[in-house]
């Protein structure tokens, strides 16, 4: 009992060393991963400038490798302090990544969670309102068997008559709804056909009238046509009779004249 007591009272200071524990091996750790290497790249270095001060004036050597060393080691902190700060920028996007992945894969989960639910909602809602609706008409039933049997022979006969009448005026409903479907349907068709009809008529008048157009267009075009034909023929022929009297010495000339000046005059004087 005082064993667990004391346990329990030490628990917080156990921890606190096993935590200092575990920092001290990390921090050794840590220490040798990047001392050792800079340890013995020191002591490289170093020698080579322990060698170059032995073989130059220590006056002199110190001044003038003063600032070189300054400088290697101000570059050496900065490259250092550079590759860290690389390694921190690594380490906290890949942190950053690996966040916003997991909050996207838990919305997806939880996107697709809702769908399932909606879907299993939609089950169960539908299988429990068929139930209920299962049970009413079974209570319905039984309430309307126990209403029979306390109803009378007149009350019977009643519902009976009333049923009936219900019937008969359902069946008169869908006759008329009936007869006022076939009538339109009937008239409908009439109507069709007298379009059909009067639409035949419009286009036999309409392509009699562009035949007889077309025919008659035709008809002026070759009477124009022989009118010009008879012209031209009674114009060779009156032009060979004048030819026939005129002698073989002035032909040229007398057929130079009348082409020029006389012949369009005696055609006309014989066509009138």
């Amino acid at each position: 009992m005082r064993l667990r007591v004391w346990r329990i009272r030490e628990a917080p200071k156990i921890l606190v060393r096993k935590a200092n524990k575990i920092r001290a091996l990390w921090w050794r750790y840590k220490t040798r991963l990047w001392y050792v290497p800079w340890k013995a790249k020191k002591k490289s270095k170093m020698a080579v400038w322990r060698r170059a001060i032995q073989s130059c004036c220590h006056l002199r050597l110190g001044k003038l490798w003063r600032p070189f060393q300054k400088m290697f080691k101000l570059r050496y902190f900065n490259g250092k302090r550079f590759r860290a700060a690389e390694l921190l920028n690594k380490r906290w996007r890949g942190y950053d990544v690996r966040k916003r992945m997991w909050h996207w894969k838990q919305d997806s989960l939880s996107r697709t969670a809702s769908r399932i639910q909606q879907v299993v909602k939609r089950k169960i809602g539908r299988l429990f309102r068929r139930r209920v609706m299962s049970i009413e008409h079974m209570a319905a039933y039984r309430i309307q068997r126990v209403i029979h049997t306390m109803f009378d022979g007149e009350a019977l006969m009643r519902i009976e008559r009333k049923r009936a009448i219900r019937r008969r005026e359902e069946i008169i409903e869908e006759k008329k709804r009936l007869l006022l479907k076939v009538r339109q349907h009937a008239l409908n068709k009439r109507k069709d056909e007298f379009m059909f009809i009067f639409a035949r008529r419009i286009q036999k008048r309409f392509r009699r009238w562009t035949n007889g157009r077309r025919k008659k267009a035709e008809a002026m075009a070759n009477r124009e046509k022989a009118k010009e034909d008879a012209t031209e023929e009674i114009i060779a022929i009156k032009t060979g009779k004048m030819f026939q009297y005129v002698n073989m010495r002035g032909h040229q000339y007398l057929q130079c004249l009348f082409s020029a000046s006389l012949l369009p005059y005696l055609i006309l004087r014989d066509l009138v």
